[in-house]
């Protein structure tokens, strides 16, 4: 007992010897250490509630002059302003110097649903990849109604409106007025003057047929269109089907399945998953840290180790195949992966066709190859070593049946690319997406095959076209 009671004093006389900032500082950094142990599911209950006690007691022994709430209260609100402060200053800085971030998760939103749908009123970037490792960015905006366009309001008398469906080849790697529906919507102006026809860029980067059905039904639907018009990319809309389930295709990288898995958690409501994803499209040094410094699941991960988050199982990690991702659905022998993402994509556009039909609207599609199967020239350099494994425009050709089978109406707008001259022309060259000049084609190709057709079937048949 003579022996604790000396311990006392000797610790008494020393906290008497420091600081009064010294001991108020070390005294805070236990607090907050204890409560973190208090919180973390590493360490148990027992223990961390036995050293918070020790505090309290060690309270006991401090100098009247160190132990003023106030004093405390005082030094803590000063350090928490200065370091707000701090924290502004580097996150204003970092967005007027570093380039501003891309991607979906910029205009997504989570649809239990759907999996993904577009968010009203988003703000984002989309990139594509220049000559030396430069990015090029093409601002996004999309309208209180979901869509990278014009607010529509409600049809005017005499009016077609045309909804497009599709990924980011609709949405546009381009100045929004150069997307296939705004060219499309310009065409249609000069060559039929005598009508109004408005067209609808319901286009959402990253977008499979999950998605896109989810865009019809969400938002689409709502405008009153007469004529739909869905755009299939056969290079990732499989894997896109199967990612709204969770799955993957096997030649995914593991970055990928990663992305995939994480939006899982984020359309599940993971709260460290949503809130870190939450915190990425807003802050940029958020963004940095997560993704450049520490590892885009650190911190989620590291909330999820205190008990306040519910813990979630670890990602799966698979060793991709070594094959291009966007020539898997040109196998010539396919995988069960490849049937049920073309399962699942068909159910998609069974659903599209019959909510048009119910609503009396006209709908048809087409297919877009990725840009290897598009050109001689390029197919024969990705394709030159295992030739016998890949069938060329093989997707196409299956979507093409199915709408067959289907009564789907549908067209090809590949030909009309391939023919329209070099690749460099029509797209971006280190990249696979259209640029304005192949929208241009394309936005042509859909105005023969689909605007004149569905004006004349109308009943237009006398329409003046302008040449």
């Amino acid at each position: 007992m003579e022996r604790l009671v000396d311990l006392r004093n000797s610790i008494r006389r020393l906290l008497h010897r420091l600081d009064g900032g010294y001991v108020r500082l070390l005294y805070a950094g236990a607090i907050v250490t204890t409560l973190v142990m208090l919180l973390h599911r590493s360490v148990p209950w027992l223990a961390s509630a036995a050293l918070l006690l020790a505090l309290v007691c060690v309270w006991s022994t401090l100098p009247a002059r160190v132990r003023p709430v106030r004093v405390y209260a005082g030094e803590v609100a000063t350090m928490t302003f200065v370091l707000l402060l701090c924290l502004v200053s580097v996150e204003i800085a970092l967005r007027w110097l570093i380039p501003p971030g891309w991607g979906p998760i910029r205009y997504w939103q989570p649809d239990r649903e759907y999996n993904a749908i577009t968010k009203p009123g988003a703000r984002g970037y989309a990139g594509v990849y220049a000559p030396r490792g430069v990015v090029e960015y093409f601002p996004l905006a999309f309208s209180s109604q979901g869509f990278r366009d014009r607010e529509f309001g409600p049809k005017a008398d005499g009016e077609i409106r045309v909804l497009m469906l599709g990924d980011s080849f609709t949405m546009g790697h381009v100045e929004s007025e150069d997307s296939i529906p705004k060219q499309l919507e310009r065409i249609c102006a000069a060559r039929l003057p005598e009508f109004r026809i408005s067209v609808v860029n319901a286009g959402m980067g990253n977008a499979g047929p999950v998605e896109e059905l989810g865009l019809l039904r969400r938002r689409g639907l709502a405008l009153d269109p007469d004529l739909v018009i869905l755009q299939f990319f056969t290079g990732n809309d499989l894997q896109n089907a199967l990612a709204a389930e969770g799955r993957w295709l096997r030649a995914e990288p593991e970055d990928v399945q990663a992305d995939i898995q994480r939006w899982q958690r984020v359309k599940a409501a993971e709260m460290a998953f949503v809130w870190d994803r939450e915190l990425r499209s807003r802050l940029a040094m958020y963004d940095i840290v997560a993704t450049r410094v520490i590892g885009i699941d650190a911190i989620p991960r590291w909330l999820q180790s205190f008990r306040f988050f519910p813990p979630s199982s670890p990602f799966v990690r698979m060793t991709p195949a070594h094959r291009k991702p966007t020539l898997e659905p040109a196998l010539v022998e396919w995988y069960p992966e490849l049937a049920q993402g073309l399962s699942i994509a068909e159910r998609c556009i069974q659903d599209m066709r019959n909510d048009c039909a119910t609503r009396k609207v006209e709908f048809l599609m087409y297919c877009l190859p990725p840009k290897p199967e598009m050109f001689d020239e390029v197919w024969q350099v990705d394709i030159a070593p295992s030739a016998e494994v890949y069938e060329r425009l093989k997707a196409c050709r299956i979507l093409d049946a199915f709408c067959e089978r289907e009564g789907i109406r549908h067209f090809s707008v590949h030909e009309a690319i391939s023919a329209a001259g070099s690749m460099e022309k029509s797209y971006y060259r280190f990249d696979g997406h259209l640029r304005a000049e192949g929208n241009t084609v394309v936005a042509g190709r859909i105005f023969e095959a689909a605007i004149l057709p569905f004006v004349r079937q109308r009943g237009h048949s006398t329409a003046r076209l302008v040449r």
